[in-house]
């Protein structure tokens, strides 16, 4: 009964990993567009990316399912990213509340791409740990036309977007702050 329960598991773990390494490529039906990455100084971390439902939860708006993942068809590709400490720890305490606590709270976010400004929000509060404003899930934003993309810069820290509607911004130019709106 042991080496049955054992398989099983070591069959579910091979075909979670098939999953999760078949989200790093890029789907055939997207061209990829070349981006500077938008943090500056530090080790980060890729929490919630790659082109499959199983690495990135974003995907699930790919092809949705409900209202508000149809809502939200544009962030399929998008990407969470956490700021690491010396050890390897992303946040001051065991999962705390007070977002000021995380490692990436109020690290400086620069365009990646020299465009135009699209679009800018800028008065939502951050949120307490694990919550979410589900009527606004990307929260302070700038969003900006890469090439043949559209890049949104989400969850923003509240009154830290110095970006403004229809600026020219150059690459590396500081946006604002990182946050936790939305």
């Amino acid at each position: 009964m042991t080496s049955i329960l054992l398989g099983a598991l070591g069959l579910w773990a091979a075909m979670l990993n098939e999953a999760a390494f078949s989200g790093r490529n890029l789907p055939s039906t997207r061209t990829a567009v070349d981006l500077v990455f938008p943090l500056r100084a530090g080790t980060y971390l890729v929490a919630n990316g790659g082109s499959t439902s199983t690495v990135n939860s974003h995907f699930l708006t790919w092809q949705p399912s409900t209202d508000r993942q149809r809502d939200y068809h544009g962030q399929s590709f998008g990407v969470d990213l956490v700021k690491l400490n010396r050890w390897g720890a992303s946040a001051r305490g065991w999962r705390p509340f007070r977002p000021t606590a995380y490692e990436i709270f109020g690290a400086s976010v620069h365009a990646p791409c020299s465009e135009e400004v699209l679009q800018v929000r800028n008065d939502m509060p951050d949120m307490r740990v694990p919550f979410l404003d589900e009527t606004a899930l990307e929260g302070n934003h700038v969003v900006l036309k890469c090439a043949e993309a559209i890049v949104i810069l989400a969850h923003m820290r509240r009154g830290s977007v110095i970006a403004s509607e229809g600026a020219i911004v150059e690459e590396s130019d500081l946006l604002g702050e990182a946050g936790n709106s939305g």
